[in-house]
């Protein structure tokens, strides 16, 4: 979601470069139509990290309109949902063009980028499984595995090859992909379609969330493919949110509840894969302890009966290691980018 920075070659504190391979079929039209003709309403000395702030927090409205609902009209919903994407997707690409015209392209900026791109992707996928009526836990937490897989592989492979690379139908053609999923929801006939209806011997969610899966496989194998290898620490987060996905369905927490969890662990590992390619860092695991901790627990629900009452205790533990843990680990990598931070343009 940071493609709009892919033309930028410059930093002016120390030769930073944000190196980027972008094919993206809509991104030239999109930044000449859309976000160009904003960017005259920016106020001059708003940073780019700010902007890139404020735009995130849209994202986080709309978490918040799915967990607690405003309304339950239909029409109503697709329609907020719509909006609040388009309008975090108009941001996220302002913020590109501030950093690149006011000549402040740092680090820290792309670390901010694509750091909360993690939780916003995670969002966009929640939102979608909420206007679904919540499909199986099982398969929500499977495509919440193959998300984090594939956000992941791409921030190794920038770890890797010192370059970021987006395909010609990346994050902006998704997004708008999307977006128009929520806007249809405003008609009832295709509301009814998403929901009933039979596609390929299939409900058309059912479809749905099947293309959604095998776009997150072919991003990363194309990762692993242009790599020709697969990192070590990867593997070892593929297995270790593997079992995170298969666990969440035992320890009662519901389709919110394996959100939260799983995206506190792939946040953590991914933003430490970040902060470890802007500090000179080696490519770090993710969290062993939790890693072993879910295989245990996993054992354990197979072999023994627990309680509610143990479940939800394990489940907090769980939650609150893995937010303290995530806590940490980004405090880490934000010490170590903080000379970069701005709070005004020169």
């Amino acid at each position: 979601m940071a493609e709009d920075l892919a033309d930028i070659a410059t930093d002016h504190d120390d030769d930073y470069v944000y190196r980027c391979v972008d094919r993206s079929v809509l991104l030239p039209h999109y930044r000449k139509l859309f976000v160009a003709p904003f960017y005259r309403l920016v106020p001059q000395r708003l940073t780019a990290n700010l902007i890139t702030l404020s735009s995130s927090a849209l994202m986080w409205v709309l978490l918040g309109c799915c967990l607690f609902p405003p309304t339950r009209n239909p029409l109503w919903l697709g329609l907020l949902l719509g909006a609040l994407l388009q309008t975090y997707l108009l941001g996220d690409h302002l913020d590109g063009m501030r950093a690149r015209l006011s000549r402040t392209s740092s680090p820290l900026g792309e670390f901010l980028d694509h750091y909360l791109d993690i939780y916003n992707g995670a969002i966009i996928v929640l939102a979608s499984f909420f206007l679904l009526r919540w499909p199986a836990l099982p398969v929500v937490a499977f495509t919440f595995w193959l998300y984090f897989l594939s956000f992941g592989a791409t921030m190794v492979e920038e770890k890797e090859r010192d370059e970021l690379y987006f395909g010609r139908l990346g994050s902006l053609e998704g997004i708008h992909i999307i977006s128009l999923f929520f806007f249809t929801w405003t008609i009832p006939g295709v509301r009814t379609f998403w929901l009933e209806a039979v596609l390929w011997g299939h409900k058309g969610q059912v479809t749905l969330i099947g293309f959604t899966c095998l776009n997150f496989v072919l991003t990363t194998f194309g990762v692993i493919w242009r790599l020709k290898y697969c990192p070590k620490p990867f593997a070892f987060f593929a297995a270790g949110s593997l079992g995170l996905a298969l666990l969440a369905p035992d320890l009662g927490i519901g389709h919110k509840g394996t959100f939260f969890i799983m995206m506190l662990y792939g946040a953590d590992y991914i933003g430490r894969v970040m902060g470890s390619y802007h500090l000179k860092r080696s490519h770090p695991y993710p969290d062993i302890p939790a890693t072993a901790a879910f295989v245990l627990l996993k054992a354990a629900y197979r072999l023994v009966t627990i309680s509610t009452r143990v479940s939800w205790a394990i489940s907090a533990a769980l939650l609150a290691y893995l937010g303290l843990r995530l806590a940490w680990g980004l405090f880490g990598v934000l010490h170590g980018l903080r000379r970069y931070w701005r709070w005004a343009n020169p």
